[in-house]
Order: structure tokens, then C-alpha cells, then sequence
């Protein structure tokens, strides 16, 4: 009897020590998991941050790529002079009438009989589209100085799907994209055709 009691003593002792060391064990796996949150809530800010950055900065990429290839464009297609008159890139507006509207410009390249407008968007989508034919729609409210020049809508995007480049010619509006090796009009044919020019 006093060897089961022995034995029940220790097997006693054994399981205190195992709560013990349980508890320690348990302690300090939540310790690490609050630890593993802090730091996956920090990750995760800075994933965003990262990703904002990123989205801001693709905004400018496609306008960095597209804003050195217009001059070309104006020269190649519309029988531009080399040098334009003036050439802003992110240019901001006030509208000469309705002073309530002010709007950023992507582009706009001025010679003496011709004025490109530039919208242009890393992600083109149709509403974006349509508000740039709403502002073409008005545009000497923006630009009443070049009344009497002919004005070339450009809707640029690195890609234009099938979809919305059949819209802009129906509007119009020619389509710069990534061609073979460079940006290029992809529905030249068509609006030239039509005498846009």
C-alpha cells in the first residue's frame, strides 16, 4: 500500500510539474502570438503603404512614357513642326467661366495651328473616357487662348483593350498605346481617314 501510495505521490509531483511547465509553455506561446499579430498588423501596414506608392507611382508611368512620345507623334502624324510652343506635362486649370472647376491636364502640347490634348490613365476604363469627352466638350472653357486652333483629342493607356478603342474612334479621340517598340496611334487609320486631322 505504501508503494502505491509512492507512486501516487510522485505521479502527483509529475503532473505539477507538467501543469507548471504547461503553463510557462502556454505563457509564453501567447506572448509569441501577440508578438506574431503586432507584426503582422505592421506588415500589413506597410504592404499598403507600399502598395499606395506603388498605385501613385504608375499614375506617373504611364504619363512619364506617353508625355516624350507626343512632340514625335504631333511631328509623324499631324505634320507638326519639331519643337511645339509650349509643352506641359500634369498641368492644373481653372475654368475661365465656371471658376468652381479646376481639373489636371496629363499633357498638353501647343504648336501654331494645333493643340494635343492628353488624358492618360495606367488602367483605362469607360467611365475615364467619358469624362474626357465631357471636358473636350468644354475645353475653350479651360483654354479659350487657343480658340481657332484645331484641337486633337489623345486618350493614352500602355493598354487599350479592343473594346474601348472602338469607343474613342466613335468619339473621335485617338488611341495611344505600346505598339512593336514604341507608343503609337492605334486608330489612325480609321480617324485619319475620317478627316479628324
Amino acid at each position: 500500500m505504501l508503494e502505491l501510495e509512492e507512486r501516487v505521490d510522485s505521479l502527483e509531483a509529475m503532473f505539477g510539474r507538467f501543469i507548471i511547465n504547461s503553463d510557462n509553455t502556454l505563457r509564453r506561446l501567447e506572448t509569441m502570438m501577440i508578438d506574431m499579430r503586432q507584426q503582422a498588423e505592421q506588415d500589413r501596414r506597410d504592404l499598403n503603404k507600399k502598395w499606395g506608392d506603388l498605385a501613385n507611382r504608375l499614375g506617373t508611368v504611364a504619363e512619364d512614357i506617353v508625355a516624350p512620345n507626343l512632340p514625335r507623334i504631333a511631328r509623324e502624324q499631324f505634320g507638326c513642326p519639331a519643337e511645339p510652343d509650349d509643352f506641359m506635362v500634369r498641368r492644373w486649370v481653372r475654368h475661365k467661366l465656371d471658376n468652381s472647376k479646376r481639373r489636371k491636364f496629363d499633357v498638353v502640347v501647343v504648336y501654331p495651328d494645333k493643340v494635343l490634348i492628353n488624358e492618360t490613365k495606367a488602367t483605362p476604363r469607360l467611365n475615364y473616357i467619358d469624362d474626357f469627352i465631357a471636358v473636350m466638350a468644354d475645353i475653350h472653357g479651360y483654354f479659350p487662348e487657343y480658340q481657332g486652333k484645331e484641337i486633337i483629342p489623345i486618350f493614352a493607356g500602355l493598354f487599350i483593350p479592343d473594346n474601348l478603342l472602338r469607343y474613342l474612334t466613335k468619339h473621335r479621340i485617338y488611341a495611344l498605346g505600346m505598339g512593336e517598340q514604341t507608343m503609337e496611334l492605334l486608330n489612325w487609320e480609321p480617324l485619319a481617314s475620317t478627316n479628324l486631322t
